[in-house]
């Protein structure tokens, strides 16, 4: 795709990266996890959360002059009876709401202030989310920043960039932080939301709760903040394997808790802790949108509910953004991308890497002017489908010796841009057969690897797993290749 350069963005889709050429895609190879609420959740739509947070831009207009039937209309459609401007189907040439945008995509910061009341000194930002919508494509992303990842230019956690610099700028305190998170994901940013932690519990609540699912049974240890004479300085919250309801306080706790009383110790880490807060975002999506509404019965329903948290919000979006963003509700990809800037972004310590060699931890990235982290996103962006299906793939040769460099097998693996593992077990001898057969244990569910791995494996065959005896191993894989005698088809040099 060819590169668009405006202002200080030149980009395949949005994406900041001048200097960088293409290059060979990049693999994932990361420890097979099968996360349960993959299965049982859709995933978020841009627009639907963009909503949800986004109505509260309500506070910067003047709703009552706005809204027809409230006050003085907006608009009056020439020749038309149609006047309600919180329905498309009124909207005319005069009015018709549309997204800020570069390159064709727009950008949301979702920043939580970790501010409490009775306590004003607390400033971090300690959930960072960008999100991201492809208007060509209907592509979407949601991108998090663990709290830890370390700021080159601030020499410190991005979650501190706002209380250093929120007095520098007096008509924009979120300029800096904004800036900085541009400079990571190489993505201007058009919008953004900040809300209090405490806000977030009483939306949920509003809702019923929402829906988690855990993949193991665990006791999550949280902070006391305001303990009585007697109290613990800890609270402990227990959540049970598998989709249960949460209000808003225990959601809070799931998506924020750093230590665990019983259960896997990896649950603390803040990798596991950004892709919870991806999953509590998720969540409450799907609760926003499980009722059967119009656009304009969900705008007027959520602008009443939004109006008892304005003090706990703060946002650029406004009224006709929020109109704009309904309007792609059915374009927007159901199925986000879902990236966290940790460790495994790109492959183990490729890209990304902890370092705690100064007494302090922190997240960084290897390259200080994010190129890389650039040229990867790029990458995601155009592979979307095979980054969503992630699979494990395990090679099982039975043939005579070990696989050459050149062998076809060898070359697909480089071919393949995004898996959890690509691992090789040598079975020598035991082949009963010529060339090389594939075996998918997804009955059908990741049909783009299946044909990426037919097209780069030339002559291979796709056989059943139960008509070849063959079960999944200890890794748990999605495909397995197995190589038999001699191939039919000659290995080639790239």
């Amino acid at each position: 795709m060819k590169r668009v350069e405006i202002g200080s963005y030149s980009t395949k889709k949005g994406w900041a990266n001048p200097e960088i050429k293409s290059t060979k895609k990049t693999k994932v190879k990361t420890k097979k996890s099968k996360p349960k609420s993959k299965r049982r959740f859709k995933a978020l739509t841009f627009l639907a959360i963009f909503f949800l947070l986004g109505v509260c831009g309500f506070l910067f207009f003047n709703f009552g002059n706005r809204v027809p039937g409230m006050n003085i209309p907006l608009i009056q459609p020439a020749q038309s009876l149609c006047t309600n401007v919180l329905d498309p189907k009124c909207w005319t040439e005069n009015f018709r709401p549309q997204l800020k945008q570069t390159n064709g995509v727009t950008n949301m910061l979702v920043v939580g202030m970790d501010t409490r009341k009775n306590d004003k000194g607390l400033l971090n930002t300690d959930t960072i989310a960008l999100i991201s919508y492809d208007h060509q494509s209907g592509e979407t992303m949601l991108l998090s920043i663990p709290r830890d990842f370390y700021s080159a230019k601030y020499v410190t956690r991005i979650n501190a960039i706002y209380a250093f610099t929120k007095d520098k700028d007096k008509t924009d305190p979120y300029k800096y932080l904004k800036d900085e998170v541009s400079n990571i994901t190489g993505q201007e940013i058009h919008y953004f939301t900040t809300v209090q932690f405490e806000s977030f519990t009483q939306i949920i609540d509003e809702f019923g709760g929402i829906e988690v699912c855990p993949e193991d049974s665990f006791t999550a240890q949280y902070p006391n903040d305001y303990p009585k004479a007697g109290e613990s300085q800890w609270l402990y919250y227990q959540f049970k394997e598998g989709c249960q309801t949460v209000d808003g306080e225990k959601a809070l706790v799931y998506a924020r808790f750093r230590y665990v009383s019983r259960g896997p110790s990896s649950l603390a880490s803040d990798f596991s802790r950004a892709r919870r807060q991806q999953e509590v975002i998720e969540a409450l999506k799907n609760r926003a949108l499980a009722q059967d509404m119009s656009i304009t019965d969900r705008a007027s329903t959520y602008w009443k509910l939004i109006q008892n948290f304005m003090d706990n919000i703060d946002t650029n979006i406004g009224f006709e953004d929020v109109l704009a963003g309904l309007s792609h509700l059915d374009k927007a990809s159901k199925d986000p991308l879902k990236v966290v800037l940790d460790p495994n972004f790109g492959g183990i310590n490729k890209f990304i890497v902890t370092d705690s060699s100064s007494g302090a931890y922190y997240i960084k990235s290897k390259d200080p002017t994010y190129s890389k982290i650039h040229e990867e996103l790029d990458n995601i962006w155009d592979n979307a489908e095979l980054y969503r299906e992630n699979p494990g793939i395990l090679v099982i040769n039975r043939g005579k010796t070990y696989l050459p460099t050149n062998h076809p097998v060898k070359l697909a693996e480089e071919e393949i841009p995004f898996t959890t593992f690509f691992s090789y077990k040598n079975e020598f001898s035991k082949a009963d057969f010529v060339g090389v057969k594939i075996v998918d244990f997804t009955d059908g569910k990741m049909p783009e690897t299946l044909e990426l791995l037919q097209k780069e494996i030339p002559g291979s065959e796709v056989v059943d797993y139960l008509d070849i005896g063959l079960t999944r191993s200890s890794e748990d894989e999605d495909f397995v290749i197995l190589v038999g005698l001699t191939l039919s088809i000659t290995p080639t040099t790239r």
